[in-house]
């Protein structure tokens, strides 16, 4: 699934990709819960990569050059698995951190987006009032 993975958002350019971003770790994680619906379907995608990589004389589709890893995905291009597991990739990359992928926010730089709190009131049910009786007042 790395090897896949960082096929689909490869580094470049001093930008983190799917290896940097950690994405495989939410691709586990993923279709261990949330996802588990797609496990089968990745897992006999990924086994179906390995197969294709033998007919070239490797061990696994990582073993394969990167000119190689992308003939056998154009190969599946148009199947459930690649959907699945370039949807999944993607998610890993852009997703909260909490849920196993986007390391070190390398999504958030990729994307170039930059996170700032923005604080506000009314914070709570407990200065709603006193933020209204300002607004009303013009202060």
């Amino acid at each position: 699934m790395s090897a896949f993975a960082a096929q689909i958002l490869p580094s470049s350019a001093g930008l983190p990709g799917a290896t940097e971003a950690g994405a495989v770790y939410f691709v586990d994680r993923a279709i261990g819960s949330i996802f588990a619906p797609m496990r089968d379907s990745v897992r006999q995608g990924l086994a179906d990569l390995d197969t294709t990589a033998a007919r070239h004389g490797a061990r696994q589709f990582a073993d394969l050059t990167s000119d190689q890893q992308i003939a056998a995905m154009k190969d599946v291009e148009d199947t459930p698995f690649f959907f699945q597991a370039r949807m999944l990739t993607i998610l890993g990359v852009l997703a909260d951190p909490k849920y196993g992928g986007n390391r070190n926010e390398a999504g958030s730089r990729l994307m170039r987006l930059e996170h700032a709190s923005s604080w506000q009131p009314p914070f709570g049910y407990y200065d709603a009032q006193l933020v209204a009786e300002q607004a009303r007042a013009g202060a």
